[in-house]
């Protein structure tokens, strides 16, 4: 049966299996390695947020607290000079 030829074993090209590995492990990498980058850019973005309310809050509490602060300085000015009717 000289028509019939068997089919000798591929040999696998070790040198491109080892270049798609080392692709693969680098892109799986660099994936971890971006999202915890952008992680810590939204950390960092909510950071700045809290502490912008917090400050206008503190703003506020300030700016609330000095009209009150007023009134109680000038009722403190007549307690000092003997009219009590405010207190």
């Amino acid at each position: 049966m000289k028509g019939q030829q068997e089919n000798e074993p591929d040999e696998p090209n070790v040198g491109a299996i080892y270049v798609i590995i080392v692709v693969c492990i680098l892109t799986v990498v660099g994936t971890i390695w971006g999202l915890a980058e952008y992680k810590g850019h939204l950390d960092k973005k909510l950071r700045d947020q809290v502490e912008r309310v917090a400050f206008e809050q503190r703003n506020k509490t300030v700016e609330s607290e000095a009209k009150n602060q007023a009134i109680v300085e000038q009722k403190l000015k007549s307690a000092k000079k003997g009219d009590f009717n405010g207190l």
